[in-house]
This record gives structure tokens, sequence and C-alpha cells, in this order.
């Protein structure tokens, strides 16, 4: 496995935006949110059998964190949430951050 070397001006980005956005105050119930209310009292459900998850995992010295979303990006094209967006966001910058892409 290869190291990579972070840009610290990128990593502070990083970290300021989780902070302002509440990352850590994100629901699980609510990134992997699958009812869409059509306001007639029927409510769609979307079922994925084969998909992908997406993980943060947060370590530190006083706790352990997984935050896992079963493929948000079609969830959220589905229906839109704003704790899955702020989700996707902060997995756009930590993936710029490391240098890939989805």
């Amino acid at each position: 496995m290869q190291s990579t070397i972070l840009d610290q001006q990128k990593v502070n980005e990083f970290m300021v935006l989780i902070k302002s956005k509440s990352f850590f105050s994100l629901s699980q119930d609510s990134l992997n949110w699958d009812k869409k209310d059509l306001g007639n009292g029927t409510i769609l459900h979307q079922s994925i059998m084969d998909g992908v998850s997406e993980n943060f995992e947060v370590i530190s010295s006083s706790d352990h964190r997984i935050y896992s979303a079963h493929e948000p990006i079609q969830r959220q094209e589905f229906v839109f949430n704003n704790q899955r967006k702020i989700f996707l966001d902060c997995l756009d910058k930590f993936l710029d951050l490391i240098g890939k892409t989805k």
C-alpha cells in the first residue's frame, strides 16, 4: 500500500467543513432514509438489493464512530435529505483531500 502525504491546508479545510456542517451529529437513520411521501396518502419505498455503502470511520482517543450510508447518491436522487446531503458533501471533500473521485 502506498502512503499519501496530505496537504495541511486541505486537511484544515476539511476539518472546518465537517465541524461547520455538524457532521458528527448526523443520524444513521436519516442517512439511509428511503421513503418518499407522494402527498396523497401514498408512500413510495426504495429498496436497493445490490449496492455500495459509503462509510466514514472516525477514531479518536475517546470515541469510535462509523457513519454509513447505503447507495447515498441514488437514494438522494430518489428522495432529498439534508443530512444525507451533508454526508455526500463531506464525502466529496474527503475524496478531494486524498486525491480520489467517486
